[in-house]
């Protein structure tokens, strides 16, 4: 229910994820085809971050 709108600093998150080389090589290399060829899917995951809240009773 919470959405921040990153796309100003998206190229940044980016190159945090690649900066955890181990973990997220494979991704990356999906990931960038996909910012090549303009997926829809894969620009709103990297220009949009979703967040829930949860309220505990």
């Amino acid at each position: 229910d919470v959405v921040n709108n990153i796309s100003e600093v998206f190229d940044h998150k980016l190159t945090a994820l690649g900066a955890h080389r181990s973990q997220t090589e494979a991704m990356l290399e999906d990931t960038h085809a996909k910012i090549k060829n303009k997926d829809a899917a894969t620009l709103k995951w990297l220009q949009l971050e979703q967040f829930w809240t949860y309220k505990w009773e």
